[in-house]
């Protein structure tokens, strides 16, 4: 760890949560201490208001970020090594009910700081606990002093856990020489904070036309420079003798000393916003609390697959708004030497007006939508210094961070990162490597930008000279709303923000399925080939249509363009391919082959990627070099084809696992694959994960499809600068974690039920969810069976329910009390006559090849009543399964010995018939 003789270290941990910001900032403002900020993320990410200040830190050692989690006593013991104090500040979101989290952090948590600062020798610490571990959630609080009792229920999982694991600090104190004592503050405020985005979010939607109570209980509120003040007040009475036979192991309650209405308060932050008159109707607590309680529950069952819930409707916030909750800071202003160092003042809220302008005024109601900060205008400036800018959007995806790197090694460029998430966070091995000294430097910078926005691509495109467009949506969704979206419209404002900003050269990473129907074969195509009339899927054609726009766009005002077609993509850092081989490998399902196995393919090597990206760059920025490839298309592959099936075999090899063996006939697998994705369709909007097998999958999987890279050679100086056979060797080394060896044990009867939602509920591992079939069946078996209804009778009745929930399903608004509803549309019902043929070709052909043992099945299953069938499958299901994981090697024995008895028998059957015969 670093240390520096200018200053004593210490550590915060949570250091880029909202409280742990403002105390490290006043901490290194104070200049008596080096500061080393703890928290979860593998590497910090700079607000533009930081730079300055925790910025500079940085840069001149007085501040080191150390990623750390607070459940790994081992990760807090080498981030305490050599400080003298420690601010435990790190938490759980007190919104979030999980218990089992909240313990993990706020008490286990807590154990493993305690245990980090003794082994570590620390002399101080300081936790940050809260005023809610004296808080039931029904008795007021009026005043309260530090001999308030701990109640005997907390009003909520974070309240209760933040009690032990104050608990748990006060106790240590004295151990070992370590000191500590306990701050709770009051209701914290300020800029970064979630309750100004929560209350804006709840007013948006008319939540707060209701008063909960009476609106007569008053709140103690304190402004976030007041709990970090009082942290260092706390520190600083630890370090004198005095001070810790007074302080230690004590707790402390911190507020602003100004008690005031909490309905007042709130009503003066969304007046300045612009919200008028909100509240006008009061609500009795019990009623709100009922309709809470209610409205979770049915959360919990129903609705969090539909909608998401604002904070308010939550029992234990409706305590919180409606309780007085007051608390005296005597004591604190007697042993700490405590006192507010800004104040709270309902009729001139100046704090409050800056907890408002934190976001340049992107809470106001008259601006709903969140304005760009400080980081995308510093991004879209350029971040610094002189040389060649160029962006990459999608700059955070797989081939994109290696075109990044592969970049900035050259020297030549400067780079924009251009990607949706509001900051960039970068893995270790970034931060340690070439990206993380450049965004130090100043030679990369990320803009926030989404390619559906025009004003924000054209201020991410701002001062750039070259632009490669990589931004895509996953291809194995195929949603043609969102494709289209970001690769039609996306990129028409790609161009449009290129020609606006003066932007010289545009590189578009196309896709070679752009010529690919799903049905024909594709060998050695090359740029010729023309597209489809009929694509394999949404993905395929929309980019081709996005393809058409970048070459139309050709010489439009000066702008260069040309399209790369990388074929399927691999090597590390990717999230598809190789992840979901070793999913399917370690739950049993990578011993199929689709097809006959003898199909080819063009596989790429990222590196590959994007070098064929530099030489189309470098190619257009020479006269000649325009001249023959701007407005045109060019195939990138290893230049080494291969057999799919043989690719993924070295690939689950290189892994540990066995290779594929048996081959299914994709006559089989298409109508399987047309219900997945018939299934998807419509549950989708319900939470439903994209599934793996569609018919385009299929299709992808079982055809050839090996493309030329002459052109790219001839026109481009492209050529693979890492060979198949490296680049296999690369991607399997940077999997360690997925290595065969390095998986845990996985029962067969869980590998057989597809090692997912089905095993957990027939192998009772989720309980609940095991009991919620069982129920559903139950009330199916009545209703089927012991109602006194015919077969016919029960189902029309189960149809009858189903179309009228459609029914009143599709005659509700799309927006209900500010919620989105979210429409089947009536394409999920429409089966084209083309399609209905096709699976209904498929099931024949299925039922052909199985003919045998569906006879058999529907043989036992005429034997016995439905009834009977029911009850007895129902059994063999939930209790076969579970017997058969936990006696697994015993029943695998007696099968086998039954088999050799059979084995054994059939022999001397067959000969005493044969000599019988013969005689």
């Amino acid at each position: 760890m670093s240390s520096s003789p200018a200053a004593r270290w210490c550590a915060v941990t949570g250091g880029r949560g909202f409280l742990g910001r403002r105390l490290v900032a006043m901490l290194l403002a104070s200049g008596e201490w080096s500061v080393r900020v703890i928290d979860l993320a593998p590497a910090v990410v700079l607000g533009a208001d930081e730079e300055g200040s925790l910025g500079a830190a940085l840069r001149d050692g007085r501040a080191v970020y150390v990623p750390g989690d607070v459940r790994d006593v081992a990760q807090m013991t080498k981030a305490f090594d050599g400080v003298d104090a420690v601010f435990h500040t790190a938490s759980v979101d007190p919104i979030v009910g999980n218990f089992q989290l909240h313990h993990s952090v706020n008490v286990e948590g807590t154990k493993n700081v305690i245990n980090a600062c003794i082994t570590c020798k620390v002399s101080r610490l300081i936790h940050t606990s809260s005023s809610a571990v004296v808080f039931d959630g029904v008795h007021g609080l009026f005043d309260v002093n530090e001999s308030m009792p701990y109640p005997d229920k907390f009003v909520d999982a974070y309240g209760e856990t933040k009690a032990q694991g104050e608990k748990l600090v006060l106790g240590a104190n004295g151990t070992k020489g370590l000191l500590t004592c306990s701050i709770r503050p009051g209701s914290i405020f300020g800029p970064g904070g979630k309750n100004i985005p929560i209350l804006v979010s709840n007013a948006r939607i008319g939540m707060f036309t209701f008063i909960l109570g009476r609106g007569n209980n008053y709140d103690d509120f304190v402004y976030v420079d007041n709990v970090a003040f009082s942290l260092i007040c706390a520190e600083k009475a630890l370090s004198t003798k005095e001070g810790a036979q007074i302080t230690g192991g004590q707790a402390y309650f911190i507020t602003n000393m100004e008690p005031v209405n909490f309905w007042d308060f709130v009503t003066s932050i969304l007046e300045d916003l612009g919200y008028k008159s909100q509240f006008k109707i009061k609500l009795p607590v019990t009623f709100a609390t009922s309709m809470a309680y209610l409205i979770c529950w049915v959360d919990k069952i129903f609705l969090r697959y539909l909608i998401s819930l604002p904070p308010v409707l939550h029992p234990a916030s409706i305590k919180y708004a409606t309780v007085n909750r007051t608390f005296s800071c005597l004591k604190a202003h007697d042993h700490l030497g405590y006192k507010p160092i800004v104040s709270v003042k309902v009729e001139y809220p100046q704090e409050k007006h800056n907890t408002i302008s934190w976001k340049d005024g992107a809470w106001c109601a008259s601006n709903p939508t969140t304005a760009a900060g400080g980081e995308m205008e510093a991004a879209a400036a350029g971040g610094g210094g002189g040389g060649r800018w160029c962006v990459v959007t999608g700059g955070r995806g797989f081939a994109a961070r290696h075109l990044v790197a592969m970049l900035l090694r050259s020297g030549e460029w400067r780079v924009r990162v251009a990607d949706l998430p509001p900051a960039i966070a970068l893995d270790r091995d970034e931060e340690e490597g070439v990206l993380g000294a450049a965004l130090r430097e100043g030679r990369a910078a990320y803009a926030s930008a989404d390619l559906r926005d025009k004003a924000q691509v054209a201020r991410a495109f701002e001062g750039a000279e070259v632009v490669f467009h990589m931004a895509a949506p996953d291809s194995s969704i195929n949603n043609f709303h969102l494709h289209y979206s970001v690769n039609v419209e996306g990129t028409k404002n790609v161009i449009d923000a290129c020609i606006r900003c003066k932007v010289k050269r545009l590189i578009y990473t196309s896709s070679p399925s752009v010529v690919f129907d799903g049905i024909s074969g594709i060998f050695n195509a090359d740029e010729s080939m023309p597209y489809p009339d009929k694509f394999n899927d949404s993905y395929s054609e929309t980019k081709a249509d996005a393809e058409k726009l970048v070459m139309r766009a050709n010489g439009r005002d000066g702008l260069l363009t040309c399209c790369i077609r990388p074929s399927s993509i691999f090597g590390p850092g990717d999230k598809l391919l190789v992840p979901s081989l070793a999913a399917a490998a370690k739950a049993g399902k990578s011993k199929y082959i689709i097809g006959d196995g003898s199909n080819y393919y063009d596989f790429t090597y990222v590196e590959n990627v994007a070098y064929g990206h530099v030489c189309a760059e470098k190619t257009l920025s020479s006269e000649d070099g325009a001249k023959r490839a701007a407005g045109k298309t060019y195939f990138i592959t290893n230049m080494e084809p291969i057999k799919f099936w043989e690719f993924m075999s070295l690939i689950l090899e290189g892994l540990g696992y066995e290779r594929p063996s048996i081959k299914i006939p994709v006559s089989v697998m298409m109508p399987v694959a047309h219900m997945v994705e018939w299934t998807y369709k419509t549950f989708s909007r319900y939470g439903m994960k994209v599934p793996q097998l569609t018919p385009s999958r299929i299709r992808l999987l079982s055809c050839n499809r090996t493309f030329s890279s002459s052109r790219a050679k001839d026109q481009l100086g492209y050529e693979p600068i890492v060979s198949l056979k490296d680049g296999l060797k690369r991607t399997i080394e940077s999997y360690p974690h997925l290595q065969a060896q390095n998986q845990r044990s996985i029962s067969k009867a869980s590998i057989f039920l597809g090692n997912g939602n089905l095993a957990k509920t027939f192998l009772w591992e989720d309980k609940k969810q095991t009991m919620t079939v069982l129920l559903l069946l139950a009330v199916i078996y009545y209703h089927l069976f012991t109602c006194g209804y015919t077969f016919i009778t029960a189902m029309s009745k189960l149809f009858s329910l189903t179309a009228l929930f459609l029914f009143i399903h599709g005659m509700l608004p799309a927006n209900v009390f500010g919620h989105k509803v979210e429409k089947l549309e009536p394409s999920n019902f429409h089966i084209s006559q083309v399609e209905a043929h096709h699976i209904a070709h498929s099931v024949s052909s299925t039922w052909n090849s199985l003919v045998v043992l569906s006879l058999l099945v529907v043989s036992i299953l005429s034997s016995m009543s439905s009834q009977s069938a029911f009850k007895i499958g129902t059994l063999m299901v939930f209790l076969g399964f579970k017997a058969y994981e936990k006696w697994e090697d015993t029943i695998d024995s007696l099968v086998g010995d039954a088999c050799s008895v059979i084995t054994h028998f059939t022999p001397g059957q067959k000969s005493s018939r044969q000599k019988h015969s013969d005689n």
